[in-house]
């Protein structure tokens, strides 16, 4: 069983109290940048730069357990799934 968010943040600022008042701003960019990367651009290349920064974004935000069909940097188009028939199957 995983430690709950405030016993992991109690233990670290126990441990390293300098590091108590940067936790909010901490916290606070990190759903800053979960909530803009759905509108920031797929990189069309998969190296240099802008992929990079995008990674490293993609990566604060937490959104790098995406599903397998996601947009990623040097494919941005997604995976297209055939759909599925909706009639019913004969018996």
């Amino acid at each position: 069983m995983s430690p709950d968010v405030s016993t992991l943040i109690t233990v670290l600022t126990t441990v390293f109290p300098g590091i108590a008042i940067y936790v909010p701003a901490v916290l606070a960019f990190v759903g800053f940048v979960a909530t803009i990367m759905p509108w920031v651009p797929v990189p069309t290349a998969a190296t240099g730069v802008w992929p990079t920064i995008y990674k490293g974004l993609n990566w604060v935000a937490q959104n790098f357990r995406n599903a397998k069909s996601a947009k990623q940097p040097g494919n941005p188009t997604p995976v297209v799934l055939t759909p599925v028939s909706t009639t019913p199957v004969a018996k």
